[in-house]
């Protein structure tokens, strides 16, 4: 019998591994790709990459603003105030605001606080005792020993924004969110100090804050351009209103009250003023003086006032009452009785310190 034929050598382990190698290098290959193309990526999110990215763009974009708006709520211990801020680069800032439940005008230049607000406003947070004449809705003040004006230029200017965002670590992150804000679609960062509410778009912007320190919750606006302009101008006017402005912190005081000529054509009346413990500088003090009829009381005869410069020593400020209702109660027949009231106010810039502020303006 014939020999059976050779076996023919089977190649399917050869097949099967290179089979095999092909299979493992396609998959090498898919993973490759994958990371290429960020499938696998910590972000996953289109525009930005990771919520820590998406606040570096974000802070990018507030860096070299001239001024951002805020509307909400700020706040720094007792310092909150509820409204809508302008503030600048320098941190000079402008706004109207919900103060202690007071409505004010509100101004920050450098480290000063300037208010114009009613009586009630400066009795609950100027501590001015009484009602005094010029402690009114048409007068500015400056409010003495407040934190508020620092705050602002360091935790609200556009850089001091900026760098909170970029602050923020990706450990510091506790959770993102889709969710809107000033009406447009926003992710929501929360973080250990606060929420951050960014644009959705490819440009992530910061729209809203809300943090534990400063306690701040509130929308947060962009300005350039015309925005720019509204805060500056707005800026502008204030400050120029400052001229007329009294300070809160200094209490000059009226230690001697008499009468100079009064007859029919009017009364004038003189007034002894110091400018109180402490004073070393010059202070200029404007005096206001009513007078009324028979006393306290009594019908109101006329009012006047007049200014002055004062340092520690006393300076005498007269001015005369001159009205038809002075005029008629003089004139008449008669014993007449008259009762006077003076009170001195402390001004709180002078002129040069006001064209220095617009001087100073330019680069706020």
């Amino acid at each position: 019998m014939p020999p059976p034929p050779p076996r023919r050598s089977s190649n399917t382990g050869a097949l099967i591994a290179i089979l095999g190698g092909g299979g493992v290098l396609a998959i090498v290959m898919i993973v490759a790709i994958l990371a290429v193309t960020g499938v696998f990526s910590g972000g996953g999110k289109s525009g930005g990459g990771s919520p820590a990215d998406k606040l570096a763009a974000a802070a990018g974009q507030l860096e070299g603003l001239p001024a951002v708006g805020l509307k909400g709520t700020l706040g720094w211990g007792s310092d909150k105030v509820d409204g809508e801020l302008k503030v600048t680069r320098s941190g000079w800032a402008s706004g109207t605001v919900t103060w202690g439940g007071q409505n004010a005008e509100l101004i920050t230049v450098k480290d000063q606080t300037y208010a114009k607000a009613g009586p009630g406003f400066w009795r609950s947070q100027g501590n001015v005792s009484g009602s005094p004449a010029w402690a009114n809705d048409s007068r500015w003040g400056r409010l003495g020993n407040f934190t508020l004006a620092p705050a602002i230029k360091k935790d609200m200017t556009p850089s001091a924004l900026a760098k909170n965002l970029r602050d923020i670590t990706r450990y510091s992150i506790r959770s993102t969110e889709q969710s809107s804000a000033q009406g447009t679609p926003a992710l929501k960062i929360t973080t250990s100090g606060g929420t951050y509410f960014l644009s959705a778009d490819g440009s992530p912007r910061l729209l809203r804050l809300e943090t534990h320190y400063p306690g701040t919750a509130a929308d947060v606006t962009e300005l350039t351009g015309g925005g720019q302009g509204d805060a500056v101008t707005e800026l502008r006017g204030r400050i120029g209103e400052l001229k007329d402005a009294f300070d809160q912190a200094r209490d000059p005081s009226v230690f001697k009250f008499s009468w100079g000529s009064c007859t029919a054509s009017g009364c004038t009346v003189k007034s002894k003023v110091w400018a109180g413990r402490g004073t070393s500088s010059s202070v200029r003090v404007t005096v206001f003086v009513e007078l009324r009829a028979g006393g306290p009381s009594g019908t109101k005869l006329g009012e006047c006032s007049n200014s002055g410069s004062v340092t520690s020593n006393s300076i005498e400020v007269s001015c005369r009452v001159e009205s038809a209702a002075w005029s008629r109660f003089r004139g008449s027949p008669g014993t007449r009785r008259w009762w006077g009231r003076s009170k001195a106010m402390a001004g709180a810039v002078t002129p040069e310190e006001i064209r220095a502020m617009l001087n100073d303006l330019t680069n706020a």
